[in-house]
C-alpha cells in the first residue's frame, strides 16, 4: 500500500491494516504486562534489601543491552526486508523463547541466569519488531493521521498494561510465575498469527552482506550527523534516560517491597494507575493536529515532568514514612504518578510524530533505530550506578536529585536554537 493512496480523510478504526497491527501488539503487550510486574517480583524475592538493587540492575542491563546491539542493525534489516514478515516472525521466535524459559523456571534450572538469557535474546528480537512498526505505520496510515495512529499505539501498550499490572500482582500468588510465563507465550503466538493477516506491500531488496549491512548503518549515522538538530536531539534524550530510566526500573519496585513493606499486588496496582495516566495524556495528544512546530508543548512537558519526579521525594522522607502507612503513601505516589504519566505522553507522542514525519522513508527505518539506540547507549550506565545507590542511598534523595538533574540537562538543550527550531 502506496503513502499516495492512503486516504487522508480515512477512519483510522476502519484501516483493517492498522488495526490488525493494532491487535497484535495488544495481545502481546498485555502477556508482557503480566510478565514484566511478576518477573521483577520473583527477582525480588530471590534477593535481600542488601543487593536486590544489583539484581534488578542486572535484569534492567539485560533489557536495555540488547536495543543498543541490535537497534541499527534492525533499522537496516527493516529497511531491507518485507517488514511484515519481520513482525510476525519475531513475535512467533519470542513465544518459543518463553516457553524454553517456562520449562527452565518448572525444571528450577538455573532460574536466574535463564531468566538474564532469555531477557537478552527476547529483547533483541523485540528492538527489530518495534523497528518494523516504527517504520510500518507512516506506510499504513496517512500523515494527516500519524498522531492519531501514534496515540492508539501508545494507549493500547498502557492499556493493556493496567490489565497486565493489575491482574499480575493477584494471578503471581495463584498460577505463579510458570502460569504467567505460560500466558506469556500463548500472547506471543496469537499476536503472530494475527499479523500474518497484514496487507504491507513493502519491496524487500533481497540478502544484504556485512558490507552492505556495515555502509546502511553508516549511512544511518551519517543522516543523523547531517543533522545537527537531530543530533542534539538524540544527545539530550540520551541524558535524560541515563537519569531517568534506571530510577523508573529499579527503585520504584524496591521502594513498594522493602521501604513500604507492600505486596506484589500493589506494585501491580500501582503500575496500572501509572498506565491510566499515560492513557489521559494520549488522549489528550491524539487530539493535537500535526503542526510545523511542537516546541512550546514538549519544552513545557518537559520542565513540568522534572517538577513532577521531585515531587515522588516528598512521600518517602523520614517525616512521611514515620507518620503515615505504606498504602497511604502508595495512594499519594499514585496520584503523583498519573499526573508524571499524563506529561510524559504529552512529550513523547509530539517528539515522535516529529521524527516519523520528518525523515524520508527510504531512511526512517535505519535512522530511527539508531536514534533509539544512541538514546539508550549510556543507560547501562545508568543501571550499575542505581543499583549501588539503590541498596545504600534513601530512596526519596535519589528522587529528588535525579530530578534536579533531569531539571538542568532540559534546560540546557532548551534553550538551543536549533533545537528550538527542530522542535
Amino acid at each position: 500500500m502506496s503513502e499516495e493512496s492512503l486516504a487522508p480523510q480515512q477512519n483510522i478504526v476502519g484501516n483493517k491494516n492498522f488495526m490488525l497491527l493494532l491487535l497484535g501488539q495488544i495481545v502481546s503487550n498485555l502477556g508482557n504486562a503480566l510478565y514484566s510486574i511478576s518477573i521483577i517480583w520473583y527477582l525480588m524475592s530471590a534477593g535481600t534489601a542488601q543487593n536486590v538493587g544489583l539484581i534488578i540492575s542486572g535484569f534492567g542491563i539485560c533489557m536495555v543491552l540488547p536495543y543498543i546491539l541490535v537497534g541499527p542493525i534492525g533499522g537496516v534489516i527493516v529497511d531491507r526486508f518485507d517488514r511484515r514478515k519481520i513482525i510476525y516472525g519475531t513475535d512467533f521466535m519470542r513465544g518459543v523463547l518463553f516457553a524454553i524459559l517456562t520449562i527452565a523456571i518448572y525444571m528450577d534450572f538455573y532460574p536466574i541466569l535463564s531468566i538474564f538469557v532469555i531477557t537478552i535474546i527476547s529483547n533483541g528480537l523485540s528492538a527489530l519488531f518495534n523497528s518494523a512498526i516504527d517504520a510500518s505505520v507512516p506506510n499504513i496510515v496517512h500523515e494527516s493521521q500519524l498522531n492519531k495512529a501514534n496515540s492508539y499505539n501508545g494507549m493500547s501498550r498502557q492499556f493493556t498494561m493496567i490489565l497486565g499490572s493489575a491482574a499480575a500482582g493477584f494471578l503471581y500468588y495463584y498460577i505463579g510465575i510458570v502460569g504467567i510465563l505460560i500466558i506469556n507465550t500463548i500472547s506471543f503466538i496469537l499476536s503472530g498469527i494475527s499479523e500474518t493477516f497484514i496487507a504491507l506491500e513493502r519491496k524487500s531488496t533481497g540478502i544484504v552482506d556485512f558490507k552492505e549491512m556495515k555502509s546502511d548503518m553508516k549511512a544511518g549515522f551519517e543522516y543523523i550527523k547531517g543533522h545537527p538538530a537531530l543530533l542534539k536531539t538524540v544527545v539530550f534524550f540520551t541524558l535524560l534516560n541515563l537519569i531517568v530510566n534506571p530510577v523508573y526500573m529499579v527503585v520504584f519496585p524496591r521502594v513498594i517491597k522493602f521501604d513500604l513493606h507492600l505486596t506484589a499486588v500493589a506494585l501491580g496496582v500501582f503500575e496500572a494507575i501509572f498506565a491510566g495516566g499515560a492513557i489521559i495524556g494520549m488522549i489528550v495528544a491524539s487530539r493535537i493536529p500535526v503542526r510545523k512546530s511542537y516546541y512550546k508543548l514538549i519544552s513545557t512537558s518537559l520542565i513540568s515532568q522534572c517538577f513532577v519526579f521531585v515531587l515522588f521525594a516528598l512521600p518517602l522522607t523520614p517525616w512521611a514514612i514515620s507518620r503515615f502507612k505504606g498504602i497511604e503513601i502508595l495512594g499519594a505516589w499514585a496520584v503523583i504518578g498519573v499526573v508524571f504519566a499524563i506529561i510524559n505522553a504529552l512529550l513523547n507522542i509530539p517528539l515522535f510524530t516529529i521524527l516519523q514525519t520528518r525523515i524520508e522513508d527510504d531512511y526512517r527505518g535505519r535512522v530511527i533505530s539508531m536514534i533509539t539506540t544512541l538514546a539508550q547507549a549510556a543507560t547501562p550506565i545508568g543501571f550499575v550506578i542505581m543499583g549501588l545507590l539503590a541498596d545504600r542511598v534513601a530512596s526519596w534523595l535519589l528522587f529528588l536529585i535525579c530530578g534536579i538533574l533531569s531539571l538542568g540537562v532540559s534546560l540546557v538543550f532548551l534553550v538551543n536554537k536549533e533545537i528550538k527550531a527542530y522542535w
